[in-house]
């Protein structure tokens, strides 16, 4: 026998919104594995699979069904259930609704010995300067590895950065570069 002890929300827009810095905090007043609403600015969309989120707070990665609706710079709310990422939350089964368009984000400066040693920028728009160590243009995603410091790491080129252009760019170049940081690591990590 099953008892409903406490419906879900019909209206979820009247729900209030949580910062996205705060889905993977304790908040007394919020149960886990409830849902919750976040608002902020797209800043980066993987058709198909997800799209990632960023407000004042914090940038978190969203997973929708609805990735065809949205475009990087569009103001949404999103309603959606947190979930453990690769490292840090993001939010599962989420539906989408537009809001009045909001400016672009800043990137957020930073390098990558710092986002890996304080474990910080996971989702957000960021900037970052770093050595060119190799181009792989000819993959399922094309992809720069790169040095900043003592870190080596991979940065993919998504958005439909022509191939063309990567042969432009040398080994042992400086580049500046900007999108959206996603923390990845493995079982030796």
């Amino acid at each position: 026998q099953i008892k409903i002890l406490e419906p879900a929300p019909t209206d979820l827009s009247a729900m209030p919104a949580v910062p996205i810095g705060s889905v993977a905090t304790f908040d007394a007043e919020r149960l886990a594995g409830r849902r919750v609403k976040l608002a902020g600015i797209v800043t980066l969309v993987l058709p198909g699979q997800s799209f990632f989120l960023q407000d004042t707070s914090g940038g978190i990665s969203v997973r929708s069904p609805q990735t065809q609706d949205v475009r990087a710079g569009d103001s949404v709310q999103v309603f959606g259930f947190p979930s453990l990422g690769d490292f840090a939350p993001r939010l599962e089964e989420a539906t989408v609704q537009k809001l009045p368009r909001s400016p672009f984000p800043s990137p957020r400066p930073t390098s990558a010995e710092r986002i890996l040693r304080q474990g910080i920028y996971d989702g957000a728009f960021v900037e970052l300067e770093a050595q060119l160590i190799q181009r792989v243009p000819h993959s399922a995603q094309p992809k720069l590895v790169l040095q900043d410091g003592p870190i080596i790491f991979n940065a993919n080129l998504a958005g439909g950065v022509p191939v063309s252009e990567l042969y432009d760019l040398q080994p042992g170049s400086r580049l500046r570069l900007t999108g959206v940081c996603s923390i990845q690591g493995n079982e030796a990590h």
